[in-house]
Order: C-alpha cells, then sequence, then structure tokens
C-alpha cells in the first residue's frame, strides 16, 4: 500500500510542472536566511572520484581558491581519494548526493541554491559532467555568469548539454577538435550560430618537471596502463592484457603494469599471469614513481577527450602508444609517441606489439621519443597557463577570449 502511494505522488510530481515550480519556490525560501559564497564563486561537480576528468576538476579548483569557491557535488563520491584536495582548495564542500534520487527533495534543494546563488551582486557558477547543473541554470538570473566544461562526446551526455547552450555565457572544450564537433552539433540541432562564438578551448595540463626524468637503462622495459576498469569496456583494458600476453609469447624482456581502480576484473583470466595490478593510486607521488620507473605507456580506448594520463606520462618522459581517438591527435604525433589508427581489436593488439617490440630492441629510438615527449609537454601543457586560464575564465573582472 505504502509503495504503491509512494509511485503514485512521484508520477504526479514528474507530471505536474505547477508542482514541480511550487517545491523550486518552496526551497528558495530558505535560502532567504543562509548566507552564500563571499566572493560568489560556485563550482558544480558529478563528484570527487578517481579519474581524469575529476583531476581537472580539482585542479580548477585549486587555481581560484583564493575566491574560497563552493564546490558542490551532486552525485556520491565512491572514491573519495581527492577528496582532501578539494576541500584544502575550497571554501566550503557541498554534498548534495543524497538529495538527487528524490526528485522532491531536489527540487528543494534546486530552489535553494539558485536563489542563493540569484541574490549575490556578482555570482559565477561553473559545471561540469553534473546533471544538477543544467537543472540549476535555468533557475538562475540573467546577472550569473554561467560557464560549463565538455570533456569529450560519449553519445548520451551531450544530448542534455547541449540544449543548454541558451543558458550559458561561456562553454569550455578542452581541443580544437571537440570545440568543431560542438560547432557541428549546434547546427545539427537548431541552436543560433550566434551562440557558436561561446565555445573557447582551454586545454588540459599537468606539471612538469624541470628536467627529463631518466630512464630504467636495465632491463627489463616497463609498459604502464593508468586508468578505470570499466564495466563499459571503454578503455578496453582486456587489449592490454591480450599485448602483454604476446609479449610474453616472443619472450620479450618487458614488464606490464597496471594502475588504477578495477582493472584486474576486466582482463581476461588467461592474460592475468602477464600483468602486475596494483590498485588505484590517488597519492601523486606514488603515481609519479610508476611514471619515472616507466618507458612506455599504453592507452587502447574507444574513446577519450584528452586524457590526463598520457600529459602526466609525458611530463615524466614517458613514450606515450595509444589509438588515435578524441584529441589525442592534438596531443601527440610520430615525433614524440605511436599513435595507432586502426579500430580492429585483433590489428589494435598486433600494433601495439609490434611498436613495442620495436622500442625493446632500439635504445636510441626510445630516447629520441622519450626526450621528444617530455619537450612536447613542457612547451605546450603547462599547468601554469590552466591556471591562468581559469582564474580569469571565473573572474567577473575580466572578459574570458
Amino acid at each position: 500500500m505504502l509503495g504503491s502511494l509512494k509511485r503514485w505522488l512521484y508520477q504526479r510530481l514528474h507530471d505536474s510542472q505547477r508542482l514541480q515550480r511550487s517545491l523550486v519556490r518552496l526551497g528558495a525560501l530558505g535560502a532567504m536566511i543562509s548566507k552564500g559564497s563571499p566572493d560568489g564563486v560556485y563550482l558544480v561537480f558529478f563528484g570527487c572520484n578517481i579519474g581524469g576528468a575529476e583531476w581537472v576538476h580539482k585542479e580548477i579548483t585549486f587555481a581560484v581558491r583564493a575566491s574560497r569557491p563552493w564546490v558542490v557535488v551532486s552525485h556520491p563520491t565512491i572514491e573519495p581519494s581527492f577528496l582532501d584536495d578539494y576541500r584544502q582548495a575550497a571554501g566550503r564542500m557541498l554534498d548534495l548526493s543524497r538529495f538527487w534520487p528524490r526528485a522532491a527533495q531536489r527540487l528543494l534543494v534546486l530552489g535553494w541554491l539558485a536563489r542563493l546563488i540569484n541574490k549575490h551582486p556578482a555570482p559565477v557558477v561553473f559545471g561540469s559532467l553534473s546533471p544538477l547543473f543544467y537543472q540549476l541554470l535555468p533557475l538562475l538570473e540573467t546577472h550569473v555568469k554561467r560557464i560549463d566544461l565538455t570533456h569529450s562526446f560519449d553519445g548520451y551526455r551531450e544530448l542534455w548539454q547541449t540544449p543548454s547552450a541558451h543558458y550559458l555565457d561561456q562553454r569550455i572544450v578542452i581541443s580544437r577538435k571537440l570545440q568543431d564537433e560542438m560547432r557541428t552539433l549546434y547546427q545539427q540541432t537548431g541552436i543560433p550560430e550566434s551562440l557558436e562564438h561561446r565555445i573557447s578551448v582551454v586545454q588540459n595540463a599537468v606539471e612538469v618537471t624541470l628536467e627529463p626524468s631518466p630512464k630504467p637503462e636495465a632491463p627489463p622495459l616497463r609498459v604502464l596502463f593508468v586508468g578505470r576498469g570499466t564495466n563499459d569496456g571503454g578503455k578496453r583494458v582486456n587489449l592490454v592484457g591480450q599485448v602483454a600476453r604476446e609479449c610474453a609469447a616472443r619472450e620479450l624482456n618487458i614488464e606490464f603494469v597496471l594502475v588504477g581502480p578495477g582493472v584486474e576484473s576486466c582482463l581476461d583470466p588467461h592474460c592475468r599471469p602477464y600483468v602486475h595490478c596494483t590498485g588505484p593510486s590517488a597519492d601523486p607521488e606514488v603515481l609519479a614513481g610508476h611514471y619515472r620507473q616507466s618507458h612506455l605507456l599504453i592507452l587502447v580506448s574507444v574513446s577519450e577527450g584528452v586524457p590526463i594520463a598520457i600529459l602526466q606520462a609525458m611530463a615524466e618522459s614517458v613514450i606515450p602508444l595509444s589509438t588515435n581517438v578524441g584529441a589525442i591527435g592534438e596531443c601527440i604525433d610520430e615525433t614524440c609517441g605511436i599513435l595507432i589508427d586502426t579500430e580492429d581489436e585483433a590489428e589494435i593488439v598486433a600494433q601495439c606489439v609490434e611498436a613495442i617490440e620495436t622500442l625493446c630492441r632500439d635504445a636510441s629510438l626510445r630516447e629520441k621519443l622519450s626526450t621528444a615527449a617530455y619537450r612536447r609537454a613542457r612547451d605546450s601543457f603547462s599547468i601554469d597557463l590552466f591556471h591562468s586560464a581559469y582564474r580569469k575564465l571565473l573572474s567577473r573582472d575580466e572578459p574570458f577570449e
């Protein structure tokens, strides 16, 4: 009986826009007695988990820490390794994840948060990956500076992000390729051409050491994978295992190290003896140690934006070996890495094995690519430029070009 009543109430709420608006207004009343961010900077993210996008969000928060931003999290944090970093940089952490599954509570919270932001004289709201941010946008007044960040297209998320273009003052993407894809999507969905100029590129970046990282000269050659083992198979960790098994079959003196949550469960049982899985590692020093001891980074994803793992590897003189997906081709070319241009998985494995065998036998080529990878990271992906761009972007004082 109680379950039937809950379902009826949920359906009534879902079908009644008037009831939804009433709950939003009711939530707004609570903001009348609440104090918001002193400097009016609000960052709305999905969660604080381990991952490349989450690493970028952490660095954005760090860039504007002087503004004491509020960090609003809409979904549960399963792997809270970055949580302390957010807390150090944020003026306040606001975890709204417990309200997200409950429609009525979510609407109350949206009304409260929108009113809190709107009553500030010059607020800035920045969001990435969070559905709550896109539900918040229509409730914000025009004096609010509104910005979002898109990391990549995945065939789903862009479908509910793109229509928000009318509410945004600036839309940030991480590569020129994604900028072109976003403009094409605007044209396909009837978004006015006048809004395309609001799409700007801010490339991801990492800290780069002052000098190239020396690599172990004695065998074995170390091949590193850094990433998350996902149920959808997007990282194709199973192919990394196949590459490791084939290298062993050729009796190459190579060690494969896989760093990240859930990677072991993605491997074929027959491939597990040929790799070493360390589990997740959010400690920057531990992760940097893995890069310093490695010669190659392998990445065979189905899709990517600009992977932080590739930039971190290059910053530590590690040669990237990757499928040519997303904007990876904007980061590396044949002078500083190896790109695999095929969608056939058997061919991906074969080409990776051939590339690894070549580098295993040719020390001079390894040194040449390693040095070039470091220089590319140093010259093109500076964390200082990244921080400066986001400080300007999230400021009310300067327009962002």
